[in-house]
């Protein structure tokens, strides 16, 4: 009797993703594992099944996992015992058709994570399973596409991305990425297990010509001209990523130039995008503002800064001992656009009054006596201009001292950033989650490293303070500059602009100036100092009515 040979639709094939603490088994472990089983015949496609994988020795998630993943330590009290997870995944195995097939996207990470799973818990030296990985076969069906990562590809094919990597979602998006595969192979002739192992045993070409993209060129060269903000949107219309120009045409036709300066989070964005919608405006300020607007309101993935979250602003009461995210007359002094900017001068204040251990969270400092000897070595030198009162606001006032003496400095940094920053020359390290600020090893430290650092939090609340009381005059203002020949005017009230200039900045009789104004208020104030900061340094004439001296950034 001669077997029929199943096209690769029918073939029900187990769909997998891992997660993992490292980036190979001799740096880290499992930690999810999720799959599911696509393609039977009556059943398409099952649920997907999930587990976190108990740790060795309940070791802890670094950081830098729970960041990329969302997976803490207390969701590791719901974690599984592997061989338990095991000998489900076999069972499951063991009910497809021989030889099983596995689908993975990038099984070249995810195999030696899987082989040394099934080697700890299940005596075994080769897998069970044969392994298809879609991100070959993407290679050589799109040999030109920017990036072939499971997010670049997803949302080329027009799938909602979960923003955080975790297994179960990802086993989701490569059923849709399998299936899409499929049909295009069976159009390419490619309809069976053994015509794909042919197809993936022919090396996969190099990447000839220019990279293909997605959006077609024709939408980006007619772009204006002119200032504004631009969209880039995936094939289902989702806005992925919102920029400002100083020219629209210059700057978004950037994005498409050039592959030395791209990260691989530009090109996953670039891989997405298949549309640029654009709102031209009258200058790069008004640009600039309503960039922080459309952030907030679209909440693009590929958009790392100014977006809301769950940010709030905070407001504490005259002596900082009390906080709240509501301004009231009780908590007056504001706002904060986080608490942390206060609280590690709150707990200095408190140690250096009740002589007692450091209780703050000093950023990448946890050796909690290097902490207590830079806090009587920050007594040695202060205690005597502070005549031993080390109240939160006497701090601040040292903290506003130690900002003037470093004015100077900090006014050219500033000036050079913000050069650097023109629209049209933005850098594009601004897609680049992988980049790592220089730190100081921990055995490296000393008690004057704790010294700078506390000095550091002094000046950033005083710096912080300022702004706060800047941003509430900025409430409600007339900003009027020249910009291409024109005078331009720019009316605030109550934090809100009218961009035409009409009527008078005058805000609304309320018991707190910021009461009913939010994180996005915020942003768009200190976004418009920025903005006034940038075309003064150039030389542009920016008058305000009523006048503010700008003090918090040099």
């Amino acid at each position: 009797m001669i077997q029929k040979v199943l096209a690769l639709a029918e073939v029900p094939v187990l769909i997998l993703d891992c997660q993992t603490t490292g980036a190979s088994p001799a740096t880290g472990n499992l930690l999810e594992i999720a799959w599911s089983v696509y393609g039977a015949s009556k059943e398409k496609s099952n649920g997907v099944i999930s587990y976190l994988v108990k740790q060795p020795d309940d070791e802890a998630i670094p950081p830098r996992i729970t960041a990329i993943t969302g997976i803490t330590d207390e969701d590791m009290e719901a974690a599984v015992d592997p061989r338990k997870i095991l000998k489900e995944l076999r069972t499951v195995i063991n009910k497809l058709e021989q030889p099983p097939l596995c689908v993975i996207h990038y099984a070249r990470f995810e195999l030696p994570f899987l082989l040394d799973f099934f080697k700890r818990h299940g005596r075994r030296t080769t897998l069970p399973v044969e392994t298809i990985c879609t991100f070959e076969i993407a290679r050589r069906i799109y040999p030109n596409l920017p990036s072939r990562g499971i997010r670049a590809l997803g949302g080329y094919l027009g799938l909602e991305m979960d923003e955080l990597k975790r297994a179960r979602s990802h086993v989701a998006s490569t059923k849709e990425i399998w299936s899409h595969l499929i049909k295009v192979l069976d159009e390419q002739g490619v309809r069976n297990g053994d015509e794909l192992r042919s197809f993936l045993s022919n090396k996969a070409e190099r990447r000839k010509g220019p990279i293909k993209y997605p959006l077609d060129s024709k939408k980006r060269l007619e772009l204006p001209d002119c200032p504004g903000v631009y969209r880039m949107l995936n094939c289902k219309g989702r806005v992925l990523y919102v920029g400002k120009a100083t020219s629209l045409k210059s700057r978004v036709n950037s994005h498409f130039r050039g592959r030395k300066r791209k990260t691989s989070k530009s090109f996953e964005l670039l891989s997405q995008v298949t549309d640029i919608v654009v709102t031209e405006c009258a200058s790069p300020m008004e640009a600039a503002l309503i960039e922080t607007d459309q952030i907030k309101h679209y909440n693009p993935a590929y958009n790392t800064s100014l977006k809301a979250g769950f940010r709030k602003l905070v407001y504490y009461s005259v002596d900082f001992k009390r906080a709240s995210d509501k301004p009231s007359k009780k908590f007056c002094i504001g706002p904060f656009s986080s608490s942390s900017i206060v609280e590690d001068v709150v707990a200095l204040s408190k140690s250096l009054s009740e002589e007692s251990s450091f209780e703050g969270m000093l950023y990448g400092i946890d050796d909690g006596e290097l902490i207590d000897e830079g806090v009587e070595l920050f007594r040695e030198c202060y205690g005597e201009e502070l005549a031993e009162d080390f109240s939160v606001d006497n701090l601040l006032m040292l903290g506003m001292k130690l900002y003037r003496k470093t004015r100077n400095m900090v006014r050219a940094q500033r000036l050079a950033v913000l050069e650097d920053q023109a629209d049209e020359e933005r850098d594009e390290e601004e897609f680049d989650d992988t980049a790592e600020s220089e730190e100081l090893l921990p055995e490296d430290l000393t008690a004057e490293d704790v010294l700078a650092r506390l000095e550091s939090a002094l000046i950033s609340m005083a710096r912080s303070w300022l702004l706060s009381k800047e941003l509430t005059r900025l409430l409600n203002v007339e900003v009027a500059y020249e910009y291409s020949g024109k005078i331009l005017r720019t009316v605030f009230k109550d934090g809100q602009m009218n961009m035409d200039g009409d009527g008078k900045a005058a805000g609304k009789n309320r018991s707190h100036p910021w009461k009913g104004l939010a994180v996005s208020d915020f942003d768009r104030l200190r976004v418009l100092v920025t903005e006034i900061r940038r075309m003064r340094s150039q030389g542009s004439d920016v008058n305000l009515t009523p006048e503010n001296y700008l003090l918090s950034r040099m």
